[in-house]
């Protein structure tokens, strides 16, 4: 990417994308997601720093 953008306008276009997505780091710990406040499946915030994997019930992980 070109340029820089300020943290609220990242935080706007990325509010504003129209699909649901969460970032993973390299180690598959849940970084953050978009779309709070209208997401199908909502997340608690305490998820932050865990284990993707640990954040789905038993029968999707394979999904993961």
């Amino acid at each position: 990417m070109i340029g820089e953008l300020s943290k609220e306008v990242l935080d706007s276009l990325l509010e504003t994308i129209p699909f649901e997505f969460s970032l993973i780091d390299a180690n598959d710990k849940v970084l953050a997601w978009n779309k709070h406040e209208t997401r199908i499946f909502k997340r608690p915030g305490g998820v932050i720093g865990k284990d993707v994997r640990n954040c789905h019930p038993k029968k999707s992980v394979h999904l993961v």
